[in-house]
């Protein structure tokens, strides 16, 4: 099991978890939006599979991960998944199960991230936002900020990322859960690339 370190203050705004009962990937909608980026007509998602030992529960318990292939071979990775964050009053109180709670306290938006064949970002969309609040990171302008991250680095919302007025919860998440796709797809390099002897997998750190 792959354990990672969540800021505190960010932890204390947004949640991916618990996992959420009946979470659908629209993948005719994905795979029209892939086929129109990358000029392909017929556009096939599949699976990665991920060993239990680099399971990593912050990211697939909500959401899935697939590679992106044409009749000629691949041609990236999508990350499709689903973030909570709180309501105001909601999941802040002192002795809230945020698990019993959820319909009730939990707004949530869906997302996903395209990567090339090279992990780097080509595309983030948000295109199920269902919070009540900071709607602004649906922006397209917004979201082109993280074209070309490579997980190299680190992203700092206010920094890296632009801050947005009114959509502090909304834009932290976003940009932790890019930050955090890219990250692990490189940690998982020896399955994405078994031939490749260069690569060995990492810890995200």
């Amino acid at each position: 099991m792959v354990k990672i370190l969540i800021p505190f203050a960010l932890c204390c705004l947004v949640s991916f978890s618990p996992p959420i009962p009946g979470f659908e990937v629209n993948l005719k909608s994905v795979k029209k939006d892939l086929g129109n980026l990358f000029h392909k007509e017929e556009i096939e998602l599949v699976d990665i599979e991920v060993p239990d030992s680099l399971y990593n529960s912050l990211l697939l318990d909500n959401g899935r991960m697939y590679n992106i292939k044409d009749g000629l071979g691949l041609l990236g990775y999508v990350y499709i998944g689903r973030v909570f964050s709180c309501r105001a009053g909601g999941c802040s109180e002192e002795g809230v199960d945020p698990g019993a709670v959820l319909d009730e306290d939990f707004e949530y938006f869906d997302y996903y991230v395209i990567l090339g064949s090279g992990l780097d970002v080509v595309k983030v969309k948000v295109y199920n936002y269902q919070a009540t609040h900071g709607q602004a990171i649906c922006s397209t302008g917004w979201l082109k900020q993280f074209i070309g991250y490579d997980g190299n680095e680190k992203l700092s919302y206010g920094k890296d990322i632009d801050a947005i007025s009114g959509a502090t919860i909304s834009a932290n998440a976003i940009t932790y859960g890019v930050q955090e796709t890219v990250q692990y797809l490189k940690l998982l390099e020896p399955i994405l690339f078994p031939e490749a002897p260069h690569v060995r997998a990492g810890v995200i750190k």
